[in-house]
This record gives structure tokens, C-alpha cells and sequence, in this order.
């Protein structure tokens, strides 16, 4: 890759979460802020005896879902989600979404999906990386961060039709390229 690729490539990069053309710079700080708090403090956690760090990452983490729930989801990419109890006592979710998702505000959509892809990932890395230690509580806070960011980004992963069509032509993508691949090596069959 030459190196004026890569400076292509990264200033692509810079441009898809360029804050200074977001629609809603304010929506995606927060956006990003919860997250990164509540990791911050989980690291402040492995670094002192206080239980406090751990207080504050939880709290992170719930105002993260409750901000990305009720706020970025809907100002940024405009999707929202909610579950209701029936009468019969059934949990019934509800996914909503703006009618023309392609109106969104690019960067306003990369930092949110971003963000939610990233530190879920993350969270899931620490949680694998901890089940081979001893210690059962983080991955029970692993767990539950997991479940925390992990819940937001399933919901508004059916919410979004715009997502699922690009999960589906990714897989499709993919499966296609490795059935071309075996052809070309006549492994077929």
C-alpha cells in the first residue's frame, strides 16, 4: 500500500467521525463519553483496593444506556426501541425508525454505530480475557456491561433496516467470495 493510500485512508477515516460535521456534536460527545467513562473507571479498578472506580463504572454504564436509549438513538440515527408489558403478562418490544434512514447525518450515524460495535467488542474481549483468571466477579461485571451496551445494540440493530440490509449483503459478500475462492482451487464438492 503506497503511502499516499494510507493518508487517503486515514483521512477518510478522520472525515467519517469528524465532530465538526455532525449534525448533533453534542448528542455524539455524550454518546461516546458514557462508554469511555465507564471503561476508564473499570481500568481505575484494577489499579486500587476502592470499590469506588467499580461504583462509578456500573453508573456509567446505566447512564450509557439510558442516554443511547432515550437520546442518541433517536436524535442521532433516528431509531428508538422500548419493551412493554402486555396484559397477559408477555413482553412485547417495540423498534421504531425513521422512514428514510439515508437522511441521517453520516458522521452522526458512524459515531453511533461505532461507538456501540467498539465497546461492545471491547467488553466482550475483557470478558473472554478474564474467564481464564480466577476472578468470577469481573466477569460477572463484565457481564453485565456486556448486557448493558450489548441490549442497545441489538435493539437498534432491529430497528434499523438500513443495518440489517448491510449485515446481510456483508454476509452475502462473504459467502460469495469464499465459494468463488473454492471453485478457483477446485474444492467444490
Amino acid at each position: 500500500m503506497s503511502s499516499a493510500e494510507t493518508v487517503s485512508m486515514k483521512s477518510s477515516f478522520v472525515q467519517n467521525f469528524d465532530f465538526t460535521k455532525a449534525a448533533h456534536p453534542k448528542v455524539c460527545f455524550f454518546s461516546i463519553l458514557f462508554k469511555a467513562l465507564s471503561l476508564f473507571c473499570y481500568f481505575m479498578w484494577k489499579f486500587t483496593d476502592s470499590q469506588f472506580p467499580l461504583i462509578m463504572s456500573i453508573i456509567s454504564a446505566a447512564c450509557d444506556f439510558w442516554f443511547n436509549k432515550n437520546i442518541s438513538g433517536r436524535i442521532l440515527v433516528g431509531l428508538r426501541w422500548k419493551s412493554e408489558i402486555q396484559e397477559d403478562g408477555e413482553e412485547k418490544w417495540i423498534f421504531e425508525c425513521r422512514s428514510d434512514e439515508s437522511k441521517n447525518n453520516s458522521v452522526d450515524t458512524n459515531i453511533f454505530w461505532g461507538s456501540q460495535i467498539l465497546f461492545t467488542a471491547i467488553w466482550i474481549a475483557f470478558a473472554i480475557a478474564n474467564i481464564f483468571g480466577p476472578d468470577f466477579f469481573k466477569i460477572a461485571i463484565n457481564g453485565f456491561m456486556i448486557a448493558m451496551i450489548g441490549t442497545n445494540l441489538f435493539a437498534y440493530y432491529k430497528c434499523s433496516k438500513a443495518q440489517q440490509q448491510r449485515l446481510t449483503s456483508f454476509v452475502t459478500q462473504k459467502a460469495t467470495e469464499a465459494a468463488m475462492s473454492q471453485v478457483m482451487k477446485g474444492q467444490v464438492f
